[in-house]
C-alpha cells in the first residue's frame, strides 16, 4: 500500500507492510504500530533506577545523624509519585500489565523494605550497647 499521506506520530511507529482488504462495502486495514519508548525511559525508568541506587545511601548514613529515616521516607515518597505518574499514563486494565508496571512496583516494594529496615536498625533491641 502507498502511504503518501501518512504523517509520522511522535509516540508511535507504523510497522510495514500495511494490508488492505476490501470485503463487500468494508475496507479492512491490518496494520501494526509500535510504541516508541523514549518517553517512558525518561519519565519512569531513569528516575526509578536513580532512586533505587540512592536507596543504598540510607545504609551508609550514620544512625546518629538523625537523617537516616528522613532520607529513606523521602526516596520512598519520590518513588510513589513516579508510580502515580505511571498510573495516570497507562489505561486502567486488570487483564494485562506492562513489564514497566512490574519494574516500578518492585522498586517501590524495595524502597518500602529499606524504610522498614531503617526502622528496625534504629530499634534498641538490635543496636549494640
Amino acid at each position: 500500500m502507498n502511504l503518501q499521506t501518512y504523517v509520522e506520530h511522535e509516540a508511535w511507529h507504523l510497522e510495514e507492510p500495511v494490508e488492505v482488504k476490501i470485503i463487500d462495502d468494508a475496507i479492512i486495514l491490518d496494520l501494526t504500530i509500535k510504541r516508541l519508548p523514549r518517553f517512558f525511559e525518561t519519565v519512569i525508568i531513569v528516575p526509578s533506577a536513580v532512586l533505587y541506587v540512592l536507596s543504598s545511601v540510607v545504609f551508609v548514613l550514620p544512625a546518629e545523624s538523625g537523617e537516616k529515616m528522613s532520607v529513606a521516607v523521602t526516596i520512598l515518597l519520590a518513588q510513589v509519585v513516579t508510580f502515580q505518574t505511571l498510573a495516570d499514563i497507562l489505561p486502567a486494565s486488570s487483564q494485562n500489565f506492562p513489564r514497566l508496571v512490574y519494574f516500578v512496583f518492585l522498586i517501590t516494594i524495595h524502597l518500602a523494605l529499606v524504610c522498614c529496615l531503617g526502622v528496625i536498625g534504629k530499634c534498641e533491641l538490635f543496636t549494640e550497647q
